[in-house]
């Protein structure tokens, strides 16, 4: 079976904290500093050169002040366009920047829908030093009762997410809590007493992370995880980073078939 991973910003399939993973444990590890690059060669093919290839030199200053220079190269396979090259390129080294955080942890049955590629929100209560994940205890309209006091962490706007009926995770927007009960601002269509909640506030928020591997334990029915860091703004990044500048040195601008 091949797994295609599209690197892209995506919604949270599920929310996962300490009430469902087992032992309520999370292991934090980064990658090597090795593979921590601060500049890029691309490869890539110029039409303007006889379709040669050409290389396309990506750096990123900031990283090679703070740490030693860490080169690699890769080749953007099919690439006919400098920008494109330069964002592979910008791609990786902002991979490198952002998302080196790693987490290995292992979940029961809950973890049966998830594929490699997929984003899940993860709210570690002891990496936090704030309880805002667990499960559901009772629900009544607008109000949610959980099986902690957050109402010194949480205020209005703050928000909680939930599982609906649908199977996806749905964001709700808190209006108040008192001890346990969460009071939201609309009326969740449907929500399961013991299901998970994790709640982001203007403090302290969730973590998004891509299940990057599954494996199955001896142990029945236990899964063992590892996830990596998920950056949503990287994207944007690397797409609105590239200006190159059109020689305007010529009005010749035919080019050989």
């Amino acid at each position: 079976r091949l797994t295609v991973m599209l690197d892209a910003p995506q919604d949270p399939i599920a929310a996962i904290t300490n009430a469902n993973v087992v032992n309520g444990e999370f292991k934090r590890s980064s990658v090597k500093r090795s593979e921590k690059f601060n500049a890029v060669v691309v490869s890539w093919t110029d039409p303007d050169n006889g379709w040669e290839q050409v290389k396309e030199y990506v750096s990123d200053d900031d990283m090679i002040a703070r740490s030693n220079y860490n080169e690699t190269t890769i080749e953007a396979f099919g690439c006919t366009s400098r920008g494109q090259a330069w964002r592979a390129g910008k791609w990786l080294l902002e991979t490198s920047k952002r998302e080196s955080s790693r987490l290995t942890f292992q979940m029961a049955r809950d973890a049966i829908a998830f594929t490699p590629g997929d984003i899940v929100e993860v709210m570690d209560n002891n990496y936090a030093a704030a309880r805002l994940g667990g499960r559901v205890v009772s629900h009544a309209d607008k109000a949610i009762t959980v099986d902690a006091d957050v109402s010194e962490l949480v205020s209005g706007s703050d928000t909680i997410s939930l599982m609906g009926s649908n199977g996806k995770l749905v964001k709700h927007e808190i209006e108040s809590a008192s001890g346990r009960t969460v009071i939201l601002r609309n009326a969740p269509v449907w929500v399961k007493d013991g299901t998970v909640f994790v709640i982001s506030t203007s403090v302290v928020s969730t973590r998004l992370f891509r299940i990057l591997s599954i494996a199955e334990t001896e142990t029945n029915s236990v899964y063992s995880i590892t996830a990596g860091q998920h950056d949503p703004h990287k994207q944007a990044i690397v797409d609105e980073g590239a200006v190159f500048d059109i020689p305007s040195d010529t009005l010749n601008g035919y080019r050989v078939p």
